[in-house]
């Protein structure tokens, strides 16, 4: 007997409509390549810092030494102008690298809106205290935030999500207060006091 021959149906093809876009995730990995490049020149800087300033501390301590006040002083004054550049540097590195990581998982998740405002704000005030310490650094962290702030516009346009400014300047902020306070604490630690009688210049 023969069968009745069945064609076998097509199954459905079930379509998600991606409402993050691949132009914003390619725009997304340029950006997170970018800020591990800086935060890379970041950790190479503040390394050599360190090492000029534990370099200058020595010398101010052989000048008091051989009873050379002044030019244990000169040093004395290069190493907290060291110490104060590196503390910033740190500071942004640091920021930099938990920026980076939250982007990461952001985009692991498609869930870049939600962490854009708080990383633009980040990176604004790194651009700003990094312009007098390393232009460089600053020229290429302000590219990175004319490209996040064309996807905040985009996302902004697109997207139902209301981007909370309050909320991402909160977070900004939190953010960065615990970078300076990690950076001083880590910069205290890498770099010894300075002579007794040079503990003033610190205050200044």
């Amino acid at each position: 007997m023969r069968l009745p021959f069945f064609r076998k149906k097509k199954e459905k093809e079930i379509v998600v409509k991606n409402e993050y876009p691949s132009s914003s995730r390619e725009r997304v990995l340029e950006a997170l390549t970018l800020l591990k490049l800086q935060e890379s020149k970041l950790e190479n800087k503040y390394r050599q810092l360190i090492q000029r300033s534990k370099d200058l501390f020595q010398a101010c301590v052989e000048a008091l030494k051989d009873g050379d006040k002044p030019r244990a002083t000169v040093y004395a004054n290069e190493v907290v102008q060291l110490k104060r550049v590196s503390q910033v540097i740190l500071q942004s590195q640091l920021a930099l690298k938990r920026t980076i990581l939250r982007l990461e998982i952001a985009q692991e998740f498609r869930d870049v809106v939600n962490v854009l405002g708080p990383t633009v704000n980040i990176i604004r005030s790194l651009e700003g205290s990094l312009k007098g310490v390393l232009p460089e650094v600053a020229y290429d962290l302000q590219k990175v935030n004319d490209m996040l702030d064309q996807l905040v516009i985009e996302a902004g346009a697109v997207s139902p999500v209301s981007l909370d400014t309050s909320t991402s300047s909160r977070e900004a902020e939190k953010i960065l207060k615990e970078a300076a306070e990690l950076a001083a604490q880590k910069t205290k630690e890498m770099l010894p006091e300075l002579p007794e009688e040079l503990k003033g210049l610190e205050s200044r």
